[in-house]
């Protein structure tokens, strides 16, 4: 599942900007980088609602996630993305990962291809060709898209949101069959962006 989940971090990042391969990591635990950045919400709402003030978004993992941060070197310029991922199982995993591209690539590639491309590459590098139950979303009047596919092994649901510059991906992976849709729909309607 970790060489699944990789590829499905870095291709789309990759296509969006037509990059280049250098690569670095750094990683550390969500509760490791606290540092006024991120930090759990009041216990009494939920205890696993997850709020990351640098990214400026909240969401309900089942779980406290991992925390990755790396940087790619792209045609655009050097792209930092952050990942927050929480593995349920061996067979299940959550996962929100965003990353800021230059406003200049943005402001000069409609946002409905960025998404498509983000799109392609998520599917290309997890090797799955076709793409179910697309459909154009929003957040807060901003554009993303949201989509499910599998291979027969490993089933996927996602949704991609482009938030002025900063490209999100918010997603589940799981072995053998698509999330439950309750669990699904709860985890993808927790993400809100802060203010």
């Amino acid at each position: 599942m970790k060489q699944v989940i990789f590829v499905t971090i870095v291709l789309p990042f990759l296509l969006v900007s037509c990059s280049s391969s250098e690569q670095s990591d750094n990683q550390s635990t969500a509760a490791d980088s606290v540092q006024g950045n991120t930090e759990q919400t009041n216990p009494a709402i939920n205890s696993n609602t997850f709020v990351n003030k640098a990214g400026n978004f909240q969401i309900l993992f089942p779980g406290q996630p991992v925390e990755t941060f790396d940087t790619v070197a792209t045609q655009v310029g050097m792209i930092s993305y952050h990942t927050f991922l929480y593995e349920e199982s061996a067979d299940r995993a959550y996962i929100l990962v965003y990353g800021d591209y230059p406003e200049s690539h943005i402001a000069a590639t409609p946002s409905d291809t960025l998404l498509e491309n983000a799109k392609k590459g998520l599917l290309s590098g997890m090797e799955l060709t076709l793409s179910e139950n697309d459909k154009q979303i929003e957040i807060e009047g901003y554009p993303g898209i949201s989509f499910a596919s599998n291979n027969g092994s490993y089933f996927i649901q996602y949704r991609i949101y482009l938030v002025n510059n900063r490209l999100f991906q918010v997603g589940n992976i799981n072995n053998f069959s698509y999330l439950p849709q309750e669990e699904s729909n709860a985890y993808f309607s927790s993400f809100a962006l802060l203010h």
